[in-house]
């Protein structure tokens, strides 16, 4: 372990720049492949996203393997316009023996005048990490990935719709949540980044889409999202998707209907069921807000990954119809695509501006599952974690048992989202102590474990 500390220590302050020297880092996340012949061989990318305005991208990082450092020279860098570019690190290991790694990044400090963190927030790192588990017998041949940048824009005072849009090659099932962002503490550990606060009313569910009903204050916010990979309800990877939002001036973005809904089969959950070998057509209209260029892009789907069936093509139309665009998208589905949870569909809407080369923009989504008839409810992937926590009002202190918790993760939350404790729990009772400087009231808290669904409830603080 001291070996550990010193090599992400070292790593560290090499990278770290003074706060007049803000990284304009942006998000990203840490992916992978294995080797077709040695499952234990993995072949790493490191994607960041930056703004262009700010200091130039690092050449070559610093990476910590699970076993060692290593120096990775950037693969390319792609400009996605709006001012955000998409830099990849690519790089290779093999481990010696079977078990589980977990694989970081430790960049340089981020950006200034971030929100919903302890200011000054440039004096915080940037940690990107994903944990692993190597295995000869049942390898994992591909991490989680991701559709969609790790930012996004918001306007204030109008909802914000995003998804991440991640998948597994592997198929595996995936699970989402929403956690701090993290950075390298002082002693040389992981740790959420100081003062965080998750902005207030924003959420992600089972599809990965976030939520913010109402963003109102402009400026640059922070979060994560934790995506875990299980395969028959063995957990075999974790992501952690460190991204940003900045909110705007409040600008009339585009905006989507789906006119032909009523000629779809829509579940009281809100995806659209897709059956085998029936086409599928679902009719967008985006309207311009503005007088203004348009522009839709192509849609963005799992279902046009490599993995998949390549004779499951989508087709699109295109074309210009009063105070907007008409966006047509049909595909037939095969039996192959069947499975328990939706494919996600992104399309993006976005008009000209000439505010320093960024576009006003919106993105909808819909979800597609491929069977043979409609559910109301998807199936539970995991077990719910049985707990107790005692006593409810409390004090100084309190109980919490999990009896099936291996290494689970006790949170307390604020009202206004704000972490106040962490502590891992071991199997059996586990003394909280009650955080000191805190009032009276009523906490959230979270108990999160490997294999079980994440819990939640209340706790009153006399």
């Amino acid at each position: 372990m001291k070996q550990l500390l010193s090599l992400l220590l070292l790593c560290f302050s090499c990278l770290w720049l003074t706060p007049t020297q803000a990284s304009h880092l942006r998000g990203g996340y840490i992916t992978y492949t294995t080797d077709a012949q040695n499952p234990r061989s993995y072949n790493f990318e490191m994607v960041v996203f930056r703004d262009i305005t700010g200091v130039g991208a690092e050449p070559s990082v610093t990476i910590f393997t699970g076993l060692d450092n290593v120096i990775v020279t950037k693969t390319s860098e792609i400009d996605l316009g709006d001012n955000i570019s998409r830099l990849t690190y690519v790089w290779n290991s093999t481990y010696p023996a079977d078990g589980t790694y977990t694989v970081s990044w430790v960049g340089i400090n981020r950006n200034n005048n971030i929100l919903n963190v302890a200011q000054p927030s440039e004096q915080h790192s940037f940690l990107l990490q994903t944990t692993f588990t190597v295995s000869s017998l049942n390898p994992d041949r591909h991490g989680i990935n991701y559709l969609n940048p790790s930012t996004t824009d918001a306007y204030a005072g109008t909802p914000l719709k995003f998804n991440l849009q991640a998948y597994d090659a592997d198929g595996d099932s995936l699970v989402y949540s929403l956690t701090s962002p993290y950075r390298m503490s002082a002693n040389n550990t992981p740790q959420p980044v100081p003062g965080y606060t998750i902005p207030e009313g924003l959420s992600v569910n089972q599809f990965g889409e976030i939520n913010w009903p109402e963003p109102t204050t402009k400026g640059e916010f922070i979060f994560a999202v934790e995506v875990k990979a299980y395969r028959d309800k063995r957990l075999v990877h974790t992501s952690i998707n460190d991204l940003q939002v900045l909110v705007r001036d409040a600008e009339a973005a585009p905006e989507f209907s789906l006119t032909n809904q009523n000629q779809l089969n829509i579940s009281s959950g809100g995806y659209i069921l897709a059956k085998p070998d029936i086409p599928l057509k679902l009719s967008f209209f985006v309207k311009n807000p503005s007088d203004k260029t348009l522009e839709v892009l192509q849609p963005v789907s799992e279902l046009q990954e490599p993995h998949l069936n390549t004779q499951n093509t989508i087709q699109i139309a295109h074309r210009d119809s009063a105070g907007g665009i008409v966006k047509e998208i049909l595909f037939t589905p095969t039996t192959s695509l069947k499975r328990s949870v939706p494919f996600a569909l992104g399309i993006r809407g976005q008009v000209k501006t000439q505010d320093n080369g960024r576009n006003l923009y919106k993105r909808e989504f819909v979800y597609l599952l491929v069977g043979d008839q409609l559910s109301n409810s998807l199936p539970d992937l995991l077990p719910e974690l049985a707990h107790l926590l005692y006593p409810n009002p409390a004090g100084t202190h309190f109980i919490v048992e999990a009896p099936a918790a291996s290494s689970a993760i006790f949170r307390l939350y604020a009202l206004d989202g704000r972490l106040v404790k962490e502590q891992v729990l071991q199997p059996g009772k586990n003394r909280v102590v009650r955080p000191s400087g805190i009032n009276t009231g009523l906490y959230t808290y979270q108990i999160s474990s490997h294999g079980y669904r994440s819990r939640t409830g209340k706790l009153l603080l006399e």
